[in-house]
């Protein structure tokens, strides 16, 4: 089993890319392209893994409680070998803190 931590993306978003991808994807037709449904934001891929439930728990217990925040955009790249990887880098937003360091 190939297994992953991504990032679901709304629908209004795929559907958006999907729309900017337009032009390329017909200059382009021999490539495999992905379904718009498939579109995610990948944070980290295991590879090819058994125990799928090992690394599930561990998840759980680390992201479980965290608060919710936001990503912007801040590097964008593709790569062209066997296929066509787009590369978006991230920034999370910075938090405020009102508190002083003692």
């Amino acid at each position: 089993m190939r297994l992953f931590l991504a990032i679901e993306l709304p629908e209004s978003v795929k559907k958006k890319l999907e729309k900017e991808l337009f032009d390329i994807k017909s200059f382009y037709p021999y490539f495999n392209w992905v379904s718009w449904e498939n579109y995610h934001i990948t944070l980290h891929f295991y590879g090819d893994k058994q125990d799928d439930e090992k690394i599930k728990k561990k998840l759980k217990d680390a992201l479980f409680d965290q608060e919710s925040f936001y990503l912007y955009s801040s590097k964008f790249d593709v790569f062209v070998s066997k296929k066509i990887v787009v590369y978006l880098g991230f920034k999370r937003e910075k938090k405020s803190s009102n508190c002083l360091v003692k």
